[in-house]
Order: structure tokens, then C-alpha cells, then sequence
């Protein structure tokens, strides 16, 4: 097989005319969750490399546990890989941290800088070389669930875009601080939630007691001014109670 000649067909294909007759393997393409997951393309990826980079600010356990199984399976035929990670907005839990140590195929380092927001996968298949990069990190809902968009390209070691991914991740590997059980539990002693990465829920006090928002406080705020100092109707004051229930 001359793989710069299958290269070159799925570039056509990609970026020139889809009618093109190529190899799937070779096709740059738009890798999201709405037609199979970013997960699906990553195991594909895996399971035929020699080794691996992954750059991604942010991992969850459930975005591991995800992967342990393939990661496992490799491991099994000597490919190793390494993860570059960050402490950005102290999103990543320390126990994600004990999680990473515990996989053997794995090396990993860690990023202490603000505005680390990186997410690229970077695979050699021995004679050519791929990426994904786009906006999938390493947690469940980005790899199986997200509006998540990610271009995968294909290219020989010689490829421009290829050797400066690799140059990147060279810089960032470089930078990086290697993990260790002593920085985890000194990552962990000053680490808290951060509750503001999360999806907003509904707020609610431990009693049940819903609390109110910012518009809804301001309006009972002005219904305890009429009802303390104007003694308001009660009639009337019933009225404004129905219009916060619609605020």
C-alpha cells in the first residue's frame, strides 16, 4: 500500500470533491456526538497506534472509566501513551488524579497554568500519524453526549499541521510537572469545589425550602415594605404574590 498516494485520496475526498474514492481511515473528518461519539473515534484511534498524546484541560472519572477498558486492552500489546492535564479553574478532582496513577500504559503530567484550555489527541499508527482536536475533554458527557465538534486529520510524519501538533505537545509535556502521589496530596489540600464549572440546578435549601432568585427577593423585598410600613390591602397583597409566582 502507498500510503502518501491513500493520504492524498482522502484529502480529496475531505476537501475537494467527497466523490473521491478513499479510505475512511485516511479522510479528514467532523467528529461530534450526533452520528455515533467522540468516544467511538478515540477507541478506533487506539486500537491501532503504537503510542499516544493526549493534551486535555479538564477529566472526570466518568471519562476514564470510559477508556480503561480499551487502555487495557493495548497495554496488553505494549502501547503505551501519555496525558498532559491541567489544575485550570481546579476543575479536576483529586480523586481523578489517584485514578490516573492507577493506569500502568499511562504517563502523565500536569499543567499549573491559568488558561489552559487545550483538548487534542494525537495518535502514531507507525506509518502514518493522526489528530483529533476540537473541544471534547477527557469526561463522559464530552466524549458520548456533548455538542461536541472535533476535526480528525490524517498525514505522514512529514506533513506540516502533524509536526506542529507534536511540537506543541513536545512544549507542553516539557512545561508539565510529573504526577506524582505526593503532588496529588498536596493538589488535594488546597483544593475545592468549584461549583460554577457545573450546569446551574435548580437551588433549593436542605429543608426544601426553594430559594428565591434575584428579581423574585426583590419583589417580596417591596411586598414587605407595603405590608410593614403602608399596611397595603390584604386583597392587593395577595394580587402582587400571584405576579412573583410569575417572575
Amino acid at each position: 500500500m502507498n500510503i502518501d498516494h491513500e493520504i492524498n485520496q482522502g484529502l480529496a475526498f475531505g476537501f475537494i470533491d467527497n466523490s473521491t474514492q478513499s479510505l475512511s481511515r485516511y479522510q479528514p473528518a467532523l467528529i461530534t456526538n450526533q452520528n455515533g461519539t467522540v468516544l467511538d473515534t478515540l477507541e478506533e484511534e487506539l486500537r491501532t497506534a503504537k503510542s499516544f498524546t493526549i493534551a486535555v484541560a479538564f477529566v472526570t472519572s466518568g471519562g476514564l472509566l470510559d477508556l480503561k477498558s480499551i487502555l487495557a486492552d493495548i497495554a496488553a500489546h505494549g502501547v503505551r501513551g501519555k496525558l498532559i492535564t491541567s489544575t485550570y479553574l481546579e476543575f479536576n478532582n483529586p480523586d481523578v488524579f489517584d485514578d490516573l496513577l492507577q493506569i500502568p500504559n499511562l504517563e502523565v503530567k500536569v499543567l499549573d497554568q491559568d488558561g489552559f484550555h487545550t483538548k487534542a489527541y494525537y495518535f502514531d499508527h507507525g506509518n502514518y500519524e493522526s489528530a483529533l482536536i476540537g473541544s471534547s475533554n477527557l469526561t463522559q458527557n464530552a466524549l458520548k453526549k456533548n455538542f461536541e465538534w472535533n476535526l480528525r486529520i490524517t498525514s505522514t510524519e512529514r506533513g506540516d499541521v502533524i509536526r506542529n501538533v507534536k511540537n506543541e505537545l513536545t512544549n507542553l509535556w516539557q512545561q508539565a510537572t510529573t504526577l506524582t502521589p505526593l503532588w496529588i496530596e498536596n493538589y488535594r489540600q488546597n483544593w475545592q469545589p468549584n461549583y460554577s464549572n457545573y450546569r446551574a440546578k435548580k437551588k433549593t435549601e436542605p429543608s426544601g425550602k426553594i430559594v428565591p432568585n434575584k428579581m423574585q427577593k426583590t419583589a417580596l423585598e417591596a411586598l414587605k415594605h407595603l405590608r410593614d410600613v403602608e399596611h397595603a390591602k390584604k386583597a392587593w397583597l395577595w394580587q402582587q404574590l400571584e405576579l412573583v409566582k410569575l417572575i
